[in-house]
């Protein structure tokens, strides 16, 4: 008798969301770091693992646009909606299309953060709540300027909104790798001391979910 779930592990629209590595690295002045004796300013490390947090919300979001690093699915790859000659009429597009493949229930719209201004002066965006008049949560993150093709570009050539159901995203603990002979590499000429550390990350969404309009 074949097994109930035969069905699942066969199916073969299944989604697969591969792992992505991130690598950082600190240059700092050895006279801006700790003492023998400690004296409250943190170490390499601590500002490492600070800059790593800030940063992995850009890296996850440059990632489920493009799925450039990991080559797995991606927003870009979205049914594409009637394009949008302002953000109002992008939030009809978006907000209609939601409506069609969530029936009512509540999602997220990527918006380009330039847009945000524009989006909040529509009436689309409450601020104080980052979420959409219909109560869909935004994200906008500079990792996402606007063009889906090259997600950080600072002067996007063109914008586009997306909808889908709610994403996720997962990171490892941060890795401190060794450089030259130990954790950390001293530069006596310069007296400076560099570190690196990688991390992977997993970004996840529902491919079918996923809507997007060119606002132009």
């Amino acid at each position: 008798m074949e097994p109930k779930d035969a069905a699942i592990r066969d199916y073969p629209d299944s989604v697969i969301h591969p792992a992505f590595k991130v690598v950082d690295g600190l240059r700092c002045s050895a006279l801006s770091l700790p003492n023998a004796e400690g004296d409250g300013v943190a170490t390499l490390e601590d500002r490492l693992q600070a800059r790593m947090r800030v940063q992995l919300s850009k890296m996850a979001i440059a990632e489920l646009v493009s799925g450039e690093v990991s080559g797995g699915p991606s927003l870009v790859l979205g049914t594409a909606l009637p394009a949008s000659a302002s953000i109002a009429r992008a939030a009809i597009n978006v907000e209609s299309w939601l409506a069609s493949v969530l029936h009512n229930g509540l999602g997220v719209v990527v918006i380009p953060i330039g847009l945000i201004p524009a989006a909040v002066e529509a009436g689309w965006v409450n601020l104080s709540t980052m979420t959409t008049a219909t109560g869909h949560s935004v994200i906008a993150d500079a990792g996402f300027t606007g063009d889906p093709s090259n997600p950080t570009d600072g002067t996007p050539s063109a914008f586009t909104v997306f909808g889908l159901a709610m994403p996720a995203y997962a990171s490892a603990n941060p890795v401190f790798l060794e450089v030259a002979s130990g954790t950390s590499h001293v530069n006596i000429t310069n007296n400076d001391v560099s570190q690196i550390v990688e991390t992977y990350m997993q970004v996840a969404f529902d491919p079918c979910t996923v809507g997007k309009t060119l606002v132009s």
